[in-house]
């Protein structure tokens, strides 16, 4: 059921994405191994590869900005209460 909704990191996976000085680099996972379908379907175009990227590191700029936020207001807060933050807001629910 969570397949259609899973995070955009998940969707991701073996790859990984950074953004270093504007350049996409890419390569796999430390824990690819647990990926039984690697080179089983069909081998994905360099502008597929370059949509899923954009999509993760926007994600990711985007939880790393709230979480920055947050960790500024709430300097004692507990990992429970960051947790509820980030279900209860918007741009992190479907």
């Amino acid at each position: 059921m969570i397949h259609t909704i899973r995070p955009s990191v998940c969707v991701a996976f073996p790859f990984i994405f950074k953004d270093s000085d504007g350049e996409l680099v890419w390569g796999f996972s430390a824990k690819k191994e647990i990926c039984p379908g690697i080179g089983t379907g069909p081998e994905l175009e360099s502008s597929e590869l370059e949509a899923i990227a954009e999509s993760v590191l926007d994600d990711l700029r985007e939880f790393r900005e709230f979480a920055n936020e947050w960790n500024d207001k709430n300097k004692d807060g507990s990992a429970r209460a960051f947790v509820e933050a980030v279900l209860s807001d918007s741009c992190f629910t479907v």
